[in-house]
Formats: structure tokens, sequence, C-alpha cells
């Protein structure tokens, strides 16, 4: 059953605003986009459930009606925490000596208050009762103007009631960067369209949306790239309701680190292409390595050995790890029974790259429940934990820390990841360097009580012939 949007008891509106033409001033360039753009974000919106207000002012006739009327608005008596704002600028964005500047109908560069001042803007949609407001720049520096807006929300976000909590901003270019028209709302309608956040998630996450904006922009030769702000508000705001949620499934939701980690590295890896955004699947073979990992998350009798996928670089190792996850999710794609593990086996997936391991220690003992701040906390609540089996599973163990051939990954395999592999309530799945790139130290794989290497670079996991189930060129 799809949930049909504002069935989640929020009051949605839009307010879409910008000029394109300028009567007062020559040396502004007309926008001929804009006033399409401003359609179709009304549109996109539209869709989710939201409601237009104050159209009188979507063409930006006036700096101070603009002000006079949003604000009379805010302030009606029957704003509440219920209501959800989303709101749209596109036109000139201007940097002045002083503050970013949104152009209107009668704006002149040389008369500053014939503009709409970014932080002005930022203030009113501050101070309000309203639950979650989104702010959306779509200007040329609009980055400028968004961290103007920041910094001017946060010093308002302790007055506002308690109950307005979701305040977030963002920018269609960087603070040197122009914006063309057409090209940030066409990679959010995309975005949005094609949002690949799973049938539990209620709302697509803001900065999983503005990442895939941004892979749209790339791919299509855009010199611009979008940013977010979090100013305050919980980590998935109500705003953009994912079209794929469905309720009553199980439970096992994504934590929201692991969905973006789904989106950015797990679900293109899965797919055999670098990009969210890049449509198709074009993932084959690998029968034997997929066929071993879901039989060995199917048993229901555990065998207290991790599993490690390695391999060469460009031998699949993370292609095969997002494969599998992809497999476990309502949506998988069409596969062979003896290729499917049990749906949502997996509990938490983790792209270690860049990770500590006490960032990893913490992200675990949230996942798995566990009140822990050491490594030593954790493989204890571990132990004591008596509950059904659950999995990890972990990519790109050797990409763990920050430095180039660093010590992270051995610190993460020796004091977490070794030990862990023989809890008897745990299954640990792990993704990591293959021979050419294995450290001399490196004695993870060796620990024969604990670990089974699948070694894609062998002749025992190579797939002599594609698998025609597991691909689809669309």
């Amino acid at each position: 059953m799809t949930v049909l949007p504002g069935s989640d008891g929020h009051n949605r509106f839009v307010f879409v605003l910008g000029s394109g033409v300028y009567t007062a001033d020559p040396t502004l360039a007309p926008l001929p986009g804009v006033s399409e753009d401003l359609g179709r974000v009304k549109a996109l919106f539209g869709s989710l459930g939201y409601a237009e207000i104050l159209p009188d002012l979507a063409h930006a006739p006036d700096a101070q009606q603009v002000r006079i009327g949003l604000e009379a608005w805010l302030r009606a008596e029957e704003r509440c925490e219920k209501d959800v704002l989303v709101v749209y600028y596109a036109g000139h964005g201007l940097r002045g000596s002083r503050h970013h500047r949104l152009t209107c109908l009668n704006s002149r560069q040389d008369l500053v208050a014939t503009a709409l001042a970014t932080r002005d803007l930022a203030e009113l949609l501050a101070d309000t009762r309203v639950g979650h407001v989104l702010l959306l720049l779509d200007t040329c520096f609009a980055e400028l103007g968004a961290a103007e807006a920041a910094v001017v929300a946060g010093q308002l976000v302790d007055e506002r009631p308690r109950d307005a909590d979701g305040l977030w901003l963002v920018a269609s270019a960087r603070s040197r960067e122009l914006a063309y028209d057409h090209a940030f709302v066409t990679a959010l309608e995309v975005a949005v369209r094609e949002a690949t956040a799973g049938m539990r998630q209620r709302y697509l996450d803001i900065a999983t949306v503005t990442s895939q904006v941004n892979d749209h922009l790339r791919e299509h030769g855009s010199d611009q790239s979008a940013s977010y702000h979090a100013v305050s508000g919980r980590a998935v705001p109500p705003f953009l309701p994912n079209p794929r949620y469905r309720p009553g499934l199980p439970d096992g939701a994504m934590d929201v680190q692991s969905q973006r980690e789904w989106t950015a590295h797990f679900e293109p890896r899965g797919r055999g292409v670098e990009y969210v955004s890049e449509r198709g699947d074009w993932f084959t073979g690998r029968r034997q390595a997929l066929a071993s990992l879901a039989g060995w998350l199917r048993d229901p009798v555990h065998d207290r050995r991790a599993r490690v996928v390695t391999g060469d670089p460009g031998s699949g190792k993370s292609a095969v790890l997002g494969r599998l996850l992809a497999l476990t999710r309502p949506d998988h794609p069409e596969a062979p029974a003896h290729l499917l593990p049990p749906p949502d086996v997996v509990t938490v997936s983790v792209h270690a790259h860049g990770t500590t391991l006490e960032q990893l220690t913490t992200r675990l003992a949230v996942a798995l429940d566990v009140e822990a701040d050491t490594p030593a906390q954790l493989l204890a609540g571990l132990a004591a934990y008596e509950g059904s089996l659950r999995t990890v599973l972990i990519d790109a163990l050797d990409e763990a820390g920050t430095g180039v051939e660093g010590r992270e990954p051995q610190r993460i395999a020796r004091e977490l990841l070794r030990p862990m592999s023989v809890l008897p309530r745990l299954r640990l799945l792990i993704g990591k360097w293959g021979r050419k790139r294995r450290r001399s130290d490196d004695r993870f794989p060796t620990v024969c009580c604990g670990v089974r290497c699948l070694d894609l670079g062998t002749n025992g996991w190579r797939t002599r012939q594609p698998d025609a189930l597991m691909t689809s060129r669309i």
C-alpha cells in the first residue's frame, strides 16, 4: 500500500518566488528560465502534497512586499509545529560588499533596499512557530547566502518554540559559482523521482538528495554544485515524503548513515556502476561467491566463522557485497532462489573508508543496541547478547583511517573484528584488500578458527559464464 502525501499529519506548504526580468535596472541580465523553474518546483512539491502559498508574490514584484507578505503568513494564528514549509527562490544572487542579496522585479544593483537580503529572509523563517522550514536558494553564489542564513538562523534557533525544530538550507551553487537556468531544478526532480531510499524510510534524507543532485550536475557537465546546512532538526526531516515508503514492514530499518552509504557506495556498486544516478543494471557473474554467501546467511546454525571477501583492484569485491546487500532488500533485483539471502538479514552495513576504530565502535554500538564507548565494552555487550542472529557487513576495511598505508585497518582488525568474528550470535562479513595490497603484518585472513576467505582473484571463485538472470540493461 502506498502512503499518500500528507497522511503523516503534517500540513505542507510551498512558497516559490523569483524574478527573471528586472524593469528598474537594465544592467541586470534577464533570466528567461526562472519562470519555468518556479512552475516546475511548484509542480514537484505539489506532487508531494504541498499547497502553494502567496501566489501573488511568486514573481517577487518588490522586496518590501515579499517581506510583509511572508511575515504575515508566518505569524498567522493558525501556524503550528505540524506545518512544513519549503521556500524556493530563483533569480540573480548579488555578492555585495556586506551581504548576499536576492533580486526582485524592481531591484537595482545600486540601491540595496530594493533587493531582499538573504539574512533577512532567514530571520523571518527562523522566528516562527512553523515546525519545519526548508529554504532552497537557486542563485549564483547561493552558498554565500546560505552560509549567512545559517549564521542568522543559528542565533535564533534557541528562541524557537520547542516543537519548531527543523530548519534546513540548500544552495544550488557554491560561493564562487554561477547557477544556470534549469540545472538545479532538473537535478532535484531526478533525485526525488529516482530516490533509492528503502521502503521503511518515510522521508528522503536531505544529505543524500543533495549528493544525488551533485551526481546529476557532474554527469551533465555543469560547473555548479549544491550544498546543504542543517541548522536544527532531526536527522531525516519530513520535507520529502518517500514515494516508495510502505508502512507495516518488519523492524530493521537502516540507520541514516547506512542509508547514505547504501546510496553512495553499495547500491551503485551492486549494479556495476560508479554513481547512483547512472541508469541500468550491469552486474553479471560471481554466482559462486554470491551463492556461498547467501547460503551462509540462510543457515540457521552459525559456524562462528567470519567471511572475508578479498580481491585485487577491479576484481569486484565491493560489487559482490553491494549485490548481496541489494538481494536482502524487499525490492531486490531478479535472481534465482539459491542466490537470495534472507530478507533484511544484514543488521548494519558500513563503508569503512576514512573510519577510525572509535567511530566504528560507536556506529556498531548504536546499530546493535549496546551501551559501549570502547571496543572492549562493545565486545562484552555482544558476548552477553542472547537474541536472534545479527549480521554486520563492513566493506573497504583497508581504506579505514585518514592516512595512506596507515595503521587503522590493523587496529580495527586486532582490537575489534578478530574477537568479534567468533561471537556466537553475530555474523561478520568483511570486504578488504587483495593479495597485491595486503600488508605483510596483516594477519586477519589467516585466523583459521574465525575466518573463511573468499579471494575473488582465485579460480575457485570465478564464474566462467555470465549469469543471464543476474543481468539487465535498461
